[in-house]
């Protein structure tokens, strides 16, 4: 049983290695872009 956690552990650690290097362009795309164009819109018209 402990060496099935293990593994699983270790196949966690492999996936979540990749998806790290994703995050950085994630979160640009989908709060820091967005997020300058509400202001910049409230900007414009206010």
């Amino acid at each position: 049983m402990l060496t099935r956690a293990t593994d699983i552990i270790c196949v966690f650690r492999i996936q979540f290695a990749g998806t790290r290097r994703e995050v950085g362009p994630f979160l640009l795309a989908a709060v820091a872009f967005p997020t300058a164009m509400y202001l910049f819109a409230n900007a414009v018209v206010g």
